[in-house]
């Protein structure tokens, strides 16, 4: 049985932030993230960043985001959910207009086995 949770949708094409209702379960996860392969990232004790981990490759040119205090880049969405004890998902504890002020915008582009930032806003 799914069940809904409020979470944080870093949505790299309109470069926004945004709080959003979605379905446990990797269908709607997947969906929301408009990719295949998510892959949670823990940004603190309770929440994590879920991102597309093949979404770099998915065209030689794709929007990324790095938040401010993380040293990696992500490409494609991110999807910001926390977690109870034992691993099931659960409405995140952070704002999107938290979030949103952590937030850094760019673009990657594929070169080989190459991955250069050409714009960084």
């Amino acid at each position: 049985m799914s069940q809904k949770i409020t979470a944080i949708l870093i949505e790299v094409a309109t470069r926004q932030v945004r709080q959003v209702e979605i379905e446990t379960g990797l269908e709607s996860l997947c969906s929301a993230l408009d990719g295949t392969n998510p892959e949670p990232v823990p940004i603190d004790r309770k929440n994590a960043i879920w991102i597309d981990r093949e979404a770099a490759f998915a065209t030689p040119e794709r929007e990324q985001f790095t938040v401010r205090g993380y040293p990696a880049t992500f490409v494609g969405n991110g999807l910001i959910f926390a977690h109870d004890g034992s691993g099931v998902s659960a409405d995140t504890t952070l704002s999107a207009e938290h979030v949103a002020t952590l937030i850094r915008w760019g673009t990657v582009h594929l070169k080989l086995d190459t991955v250069c930032i050409a714009e960084v806003a």
